[in-house]
């Protein structure tokens, strides 16, 4: 039997599609076409756009039962006066209100929701559920109205059975369109991510996980050894059965370096540092040359195994990416559940 929370998938999902159909065919008209005053809606196409995908991420914050803080949100503004960057914020924010969404269900969902702007500052669940998609449904009928008056025809076809029948794009593109400018552009930057408040034996599971996707640990070119505090001997790190004991022990400051010639799978993956304290692992990449779709995919699932041996450790600092990163883990991990749900139907 169908369940609220495939209802609510379903639905997240056509919305996405159906928007990213609008942008589509929004790419076909010239840029002062898109900015006109149509009068209807907020005024033009692209606002309408960015008033329908910005409001998503007000129900997803409705829903996990916090208030919209525009100040978390800063990206939202300049992202939104583009098409390009409207795709981004596509994403993001159906993935968000996913998640959110699906963490009301599986908690329990309340009789009432949050919503600021209600009376009373919240709304019976059920009408928190409507407003969601016929919000949704209102603007994008507004926007296929606008296509026609600026010369698109034949406009696009958003009926669900036509998202059906068109089939599901891959969740993963969603996830490259959300993580890419973090990837694909060398700034200079060495992104990391910290795994904080680890047990030895976790720290040992992660370290052991992260080595199990092959390629070679080197330091400045050279195989990467572990330096012994008090003597100041140097062990190469391949050569010891259980490395990670030396920092735990703290006859070692700290494990580090860099894993080269990483290939997963058939696919090569560029390289990722390494670095570990007592009760911490930190995980490192540069960004540019040979992230792909398919790179950022791998990472993302290599984040998940680590995390799956630490279930309780803190992500202390996803660097400077902390949304469009936690949105990454969430694809992957829905549709690790949803593959899982299918084998075990």
């Amino acid at each position: 039997m169908p369940r609220l929370s495939d209802l609510i998938r379903f639905q997240i999902a056509h919305s996405a599609w159906a928007l990213g159909e609008l942008i589509r065919h929004a790419r076909t008209l010239p840029p002062e076409a898109i900015e006109r005053n149509l009068g209807i809606g907020p005024g033009s196409l692209r606002e309408n756009l960015s008033h329908t995908i910005e409001a998503i991420i007000f129900f997803a914050e409705n829903f996990a039962g916090r208030e919209f803080d525009a100040g978390q949100y800063s990206e939202v503004e300049p992202l939104s006066k583009s098409l390009d960057g409207l795709e981004q914020l596509l994403f993001r924010s159906h993935d968000r209100l996913r998640y959110s969404m699906e963490e009301a269900i599986a908690k329990g969902l309340p009789d009432r929701i949050l919503w600021p702007n209600a009376e009373g500052g919240s709304m019976p669940a059920s009408v928190a559920i409507a407003q969601v998609f016929d919000h949704a449904t209102l603007h994008r009928a507004q926007c296929v109205n606008m296509l026609k008056q600026l010369g698109i025809d034949p406009a696009p076809d958003l009926d669900p059975m036509t998202f059906l029948a068109a089939g599901q794009p891959s969740p993963y593109k969603n996830l490259w369109l959300i993580v890419r400018e973090h990837f694909d552009t060398n700034d200079g930057s060495l992104p990391f991510i910290d795994f904080v408040g680890m047990t030895p034996d976790e720290l040992r599971a992660m370290y052991a996980e992260f080595r199990s996707i092959g390629g070679v640990a080197r330091s400045a070119g050279e195989p990467a050894t572990i330096i012994m505090s008090v003597t100041g001997e140097q062990i190469l790190l391949d050569k010891d059965p259980d490395p990670v004991g030396y920092v735990i022990r703290e006859e070692a400051a700290d494990l580090s370096g860099v894993l080269e010639e990483i290939n997963i799978g058939g696919t090569r993956v560029p390289d990722l540092g390494f670095q570990i304290h007592q009760d911490s692992f930190r995980l490192d990449y540069r960004m540019g040359e040979g992230w792909g779709p398919r790179e950022a995919k791998l990472f993302f699932e290599l984040i998940d195994r680590l995390l799956s041996h630490a279930p309780n450790c803190r992500i202390e600092d996803w660097w400077m990416y902390p949304e469009p990163f936690t949105s990454a883990l969430t694809i992957i991990r829905s549709t690790r559940s949803a593959h899982e749900d299918a084998h075990h139907a």
